[in-house]
């Protein structure tokens, strides 16, 4: 853990939107895999820019998927609540399968996570 750690902070002055071939950026690695000091330090890293951190929340992979699905999908849900608190004003669009992370969350029966976004961010039900 430490290692990623270090890793994610040396890295994060390099182009913090870059995707690989199945284009996820970092933050949807770090998302998927379970790794919240990474993902705190990706999005420290543009702190002080609202418009790129909004950027790289938003960003999407090749099936359409935001960090935001990535974690849902794999259930790490202390990221899930670190990224709603950190995009409030996110409206939770969907995928290219037509899921929002509030279906997703729903779906797995994630009660807790279900409330909380429909309290913090801007997703609805409409």
């Amino acid at each position: 853990m430490e290692g990623d750690f270090q890793l994610a902070q040396q890295t994060r002055d390099v182009e913090i939107g870059y995707k690989n071939k199945k284009n996820p950026t970092a933050l949807h690695t770090a998302a998927d895999q379970g790794r919240p000091e990474v993902v705190r330090v990706l999005l420290e890293s543009v702190v002080e820019d609202h418009d790129i951190k909004e950027k790289l929340m938003r960003m999407t992979d090749y099936s359409g998927d935001t960090a935001l699905h990535k974690t849902l999908r794999s259930r790490h849900l202390d990221i899930v609540k670190l990224l709603v608190k950190e995009d409030p004003e996110f409206e939770c669009p969907t995928n290219h399968a037509q899921e929002t992370p509030l279906y997703l969350a729903a779906e797995s029966g994630f009660i807790d996570i279900l409330r909380e976004i429909l309290d913090i961010s801007a997703c609805s039900c409409s």
